[in-house]
């Protein structure tokens, strides 16, 4: 399944959606060389499009709805922190072992603070998606406990994507009579996590991490780079995300009327 899910990223995605259809536009040219030439530039335009930083930064900022949550807003309502992990480095070779990626430290981080703040629990939410030996959340859970000194009370090790995390997390804090939580993730991510969440009967606070304030547009903003197509295509994941589990939710709405 992750397999697939990759081989459909690359197909979706830019470059390789764009590239296809220049492809495509190629292939056509051979009967209807108008209609063949309009695909392959239309292809060819949009590719510069998302690499230009500005249209990039535009697709990005656009999944920041939130806002950074104040240093001493009260969470007195809410049950427990949930940490959704954002990867990790396999056999990172100055640690001899797996840990955790850099957005995985900076959700454990934020995650201790607030436990440190309000003694709420803490629940690492990640699984093994790549088949390594460990899965996310314990790597993030010896971070939060062996470095930072915050223990962790519930660990999903069994979640390959984000809509599995609210559905596993709900089993677990289902039975602790948790429905109010705290919900720990990067920025970008946090449109997305928090719909699934609320979708399956949470109340969440949402708790971004990674907020950056926006500057003006320079003028090397408005030049193609492969760093803002890189943006673009990051940016464009979310938002298939987010329309593909709507779309799941709606079926399912219309299949139980």
């Amino acid at each position: 399944m992750i397999l697939v899910k990759l081989l459909l990223k690359s197909l979706l995605l830019p470059p390789g959606l764009l590239i296809i259809g220049v492809l495509a536009g190629l292939l056509i040219m051979r009967r209807w060389t108008r209609a063949g030439a309009a695909v392959v530039l239309l292809s060819a335009a949009m590719l510069i499009l998302l690499s230009v930083p500005a249209v990039a930064t535009s697709l990005y900022q656009a999944l920041l709805e939130h806002e950074a949550l104040e240093p001493n807003a009260s969470l007195e309502r809410s049950g427990a922190i949930v940490v959704l992990t954002g990867g990790l480095i396999p056999m990172a070779p100055e640690y001899g072992k797996n840990i955790a990626s850099p957005p995985s430290v900076q959700r454990a981080r934020y995650a201790a603070f607030l436990h440190k703040r309000t003694g709420k629990p803490i629940l690492v939410a990640g699984g093994n998606p790549w088949g390594a030996a460990q899965s996310e959340a314990e790597a993030v859970r010896q971070l939060l406990e062996d470095e930072m000194q915050t223990p962790v009370r519930w660990l999903d090790e069994e979640s390959k994507d984000t809509d599995d995390s609210a559905v596993n997390v709900m089993k677990i804090l289902s039975r602790e009579n948790i429905k109010n939580i705290v919900l720990v993730t990067s920025d970008f991510h946090m449109l997305r996590a928090e719909y699934l969440f609320k979708n399956i009967g949470f109340q969440v606070v949402a708790a971004p991490v990674g907020m950056r304030g926006e500057r003006p547009f320079e003028i090397y903003d408005f030049f193609p780079s492969a760093g803002g197509l890189a943006k673009s295509s990051f940016a464009l994941n979310e938002w298939y995300g987010i329309l593909w589990y709507s779309l799941k939710n709606l079926v399912a709405d219309l299949g139980k009327s």
